[in-house]
């Protein structure tokens, strides 16, 4: 019995804190797959104290546009598709005190004649001392 093996070869690139980029501005990954594909990761750091701008995208027909913020113990997020329009994804992380923490996540669907809430998620976090 013969046993076959391919190679699946892909290039990726990162530029971060180059002189050729805007400051700020970070290159993630450009990546060019075998099929043919590419998928692209960018960032926007610095246009606010906290905020952190994202994309991600490929030319199958997919990309995100994303916000990310933290300041002091809140952390939250936001996603939107931005090729379909069909759906948005929120986050949110809160510090309580030193030992809790509270968040949640939802997501609205914008897809068909019915925009509304598909999913949504609650939950919490309490710490006391040693185990």
């Amino acid at each position: 019995e013969r046993k076959s093996s391919s190679l699946s070869p892909k290039v990726s690139v990162k530029l971060a804190s180059s002189t050729i980029l805007p400051k700020g501005f970070s290159l993630d990954k450009f990546q060019m797959k075998p099929d043919g594909g590419n998928a692209l990761e960018t960032s926007l750091s610095g246009a606010a104290p906290g905020l952190k701008l994202t994309f991600k995208g490929n030319d199958g027909g997919a990309g995100d546009l994303g916000v990310e913020y933290k300041k002091g113990t809140l952390a939250a997020t936001a996603v939107l598709d931005v090729v379909d329009l069909s759906k948005v994804s929120t986050s949110a992380c809160f510090g309580v005190g030193a030992s809790s923490n509270i968040g949640g996540c939802a997501s609205y669907s914008m897809s068909g004649k019915e925009c509304a809430l598909s999913s949504y998620s609650l939950g919490g976090s309490y710490s006391s001392g040693a185990l």
